[in-house]
């Protein structure tokens, strides 16, 4: 008998390609999500350290426990004789460390309305890719309800400690453009329950869908003014 042969096996088909446009949506959702994260992480050390220091005292020339000066008995013993140490006030004047200077407020404001409108910006945007690369398949339903989720939930994050400056002393020019960012994160919550009202909408539905649609392209239009507004874009 000749020997035989394994039989013929075809190779496997080919996954699908995916689309160029596809990867580079999911790589700027990707960038713009940690960048936001980044944002948060700011705002809060910004809010927290604002909110502490407003309702702390200064106390000025309290010394600190650590410069305090060592009294003759309680010195370490050294290994010359003991009347060979200085007594006086040569041997008790020590220099305390200079406080350092305080952050100027109007800086510390200053960071906290730039990073405020970065959050702003990329959540605009991150709202706007994700509805893109959901339409084209990109993610499925289950992942791009739980993404718009943790957006609304970063707009949330920030509007809390927006809310908790409000009681910081602020001037009223700074409390009028805090309050300025709430209502552009409030447009953007708004754009986000649009876009998820229109995912909810069955696809069957044509009419109710289109409807939906619409309202959405309303509220991402009216959210962009909003945020072209607060940092002057001309674009």
């Amino acid at each position: 008998m000749h020997p035989r042969s394994t039989p013929y096996k075809p190779p496997p088909p080919a996954p699908p390609a995916v689309p160029d446009s596809f990867r580079r949506w999911a790589v700027c959702l990707a960038v713009v999500t940690v960048s936001t994260i980044a944002v948060l992480v700011g705002l809060g050390v910004l809010g927290v350290y604002l909110v502490v220091r407003a309702n702390r005292p200064a106390v000025a020339g309290t010394p600190s426990p650590a410069a305090a000066p060592l009294s003759r008995d309680s010195r370490p013993a050294s290994d010359g004789p003991r009347d060979s140490q200085p007594v006086g006030p040569a041997a008790t004047e020590t220099k305390s460390p200079e406080p350092r200077p305080p952050v100027p407020r109007d800086r510390l404001l200053d960071s906290l309305g730039t990073l405020t409108g970065a959050h702003l910006y990329q959540s605009y945007l991150n709202i706007g890719l994700l509805a893109d690369a959901a339409e084209n398949g990109v993610y499925t339903d289950e992942e791009a309800q739980r993404l718009l989720e943790k957006i609304t939930e970063f707009l949330d994050t920030v509007d809390q400690q927006l809310a908790r400056l409000a009681d910081a002393g602020l001037e009223a020019e700074d409390k009028d453009h805090i309050q300025r960012c709430r209502q552009v994160a409030e447009r953007l919550r708004t754009q986000a329950r649009a876009l998820r009202a229109y995912w909810d909408t069955p696809e069957k539905d044509a009419a109710a869908r289109k409807e939906q649609e619409a309202k959405y392209h309303k509220a991402r239009d009216e959210a962009w003014a909003g945020v072209k507004g607060l940092l002057g874009l001309k674009e």
